[in-house]
């Protein structure tokens, strides 16, 4: 593991022996409280290494506690994106598709009694602020309030979008 003595401590002491043989005890003994003192100054700074080294390692931990979080707030709110991108395709398929004139209504297939439902979804008066305007009517509104009555539906009035 290593030569016997060769530390730096053995070093220190063997100058220290062989220079303190020459000199009265007076000497002898301040330059030992000098190389005691030199030790300790040497375990405080040590010790000031070791504890910045440890409290860096609680302050890594911590960050990586705050980056575990965030990252599962993110993993969450992407989660919840695709259902609300659903109801954004929705809502915009209500908006903007199948608006139809109103005279094509009574060749969609449906039941003759469905029919009241357009006067209820869109009335006359109503159609000087809707988007519809004029005789146009939008079918996928239409459907929606009689649902029950409807026979089938266009298989692009709401694409899914994962």
């Amino acid at each position: 593991m290593g030569n016997k003595g060769g530390g730096w401590f053995s070093t220190v002491k063997k100058v220290f022996k062989n220079y303190t043989k020459n000199l009265p005890k007076k000497k002898a003994r301040q330059a030992l409280c000098a190389l005691k003192g030199f030790i300790r100054l040497q375990a405080l700074v040590r010790g000031n290494n070791v504890r910045k080294h440890v409290q860096a390692g609680a302050h890594a931990r911590r960050l990586q506690l705050v980056h575990d979080e965030f990252q599962n707030k993110l993993e969450k709110e992407r989660r919840i994106k695709p259902e609300g991108k659903k109801e954004r395709t929705l809502a915009y398929a209500l908006a903007y598709q199948g608006v139809e004139p109103a005279a094509t209504y009574k060749y969609l297939g449906l039941p003759p009694e469905s029919y009241r439902a357009l006067e209820w979804v869109f009335p006359t008066w109503a159609r000087t602020r809707a988007l519809d305007t004029g005789e146009a009517v939008n079918v996928l509104k239409v459907a929606i309030v009689t649902a029950d009555m409807i026979m089938t539906v266009s298989q692009n009035c709401v694409r899914e979008e994962v």
